[in-house]
């Protein structure tokens, strides 16, 4: 995999601009020494022209910076997909990833109105705590079309077994939502 710039960011989005009309996208990033995200915002504001958009994966790897503030232009991005119904998002050794970030990504979502479908993964996360997992469940419990939710923490360091069963047990009162939920600590 190669790794993407700012530069190639930000011609990404331009490019995504144009697909309007685009009813599935995946994209997959692995950050460059130099990726400063600043083309984050920029894929971000891109997503809002995808007024077709019915599946979404973005995976991001090694994007070491990656901070609160990004999550607040993911958020503004993904809360304008009015038509996804499966969203799937990954961070892998996105080591700058706050509590405060994940819950700002989750009030984005809460905006899909039409989403069925969530899976979201965070890998070799240091800063996640079981207090994000309680923002997590209270955005969970507003999403009345949402049927089919799976996280994944794996080697998050700052996530708890008993914050995983408070927030198995918070969705369990959901009775149509269908959860997996996985805590691997793993070497």
């Amino acid at each position: 995999m190669w790794a993407i710039t700012d530069k190639g960011l930000d011609s990404l989005s331009k490019a995504i601009s144009n697909l309007a009309y685009l009813e599935k996208m995946e994209i997959l990033l692995q950050a460059g020494r130099n990726t400063a995200n600043i083309g984050l915002k920029g894929l971000s504001e891109s997503l809002a022209s995808l007024v077709s958009l019915k599946d979404l994966k973005l995976l991001f790897t090694e994007f070491q910076s990656f901070e609160d503030e990004d999550f607040s232009y993911l958020k503004e991005g993904l809360g304008k997909l009015r038509e996804v119904r499966r969203v799937n998002i990954g961070f892998t050794e996105c080591r700058m990833i706050t509590d405060f970030g994940v819950k700002e990504m989750f009030e984005g979502i809460r905006e899909l109105e039409c989403l069925k479908s969530l899976n979201f993964g965070f890998f070799k996360s240091r800063n996640i705590t079981d207090e994000c997992l309680k923002g997590i469940a209270v955005m969970m419990s507003k999403m009345k079309a949402l049927e089919g939710f799976n996280l994944t923490f794996y080697r998050c360091q700052c996530i708890k077994q008993a914050g995983i069963d408070e927030l198995k047990k918070e969705l369990g009162q959901i009775s149509k939502l269908k959860t997996d939920i996985q805590f691997i600590t793993g070497r």
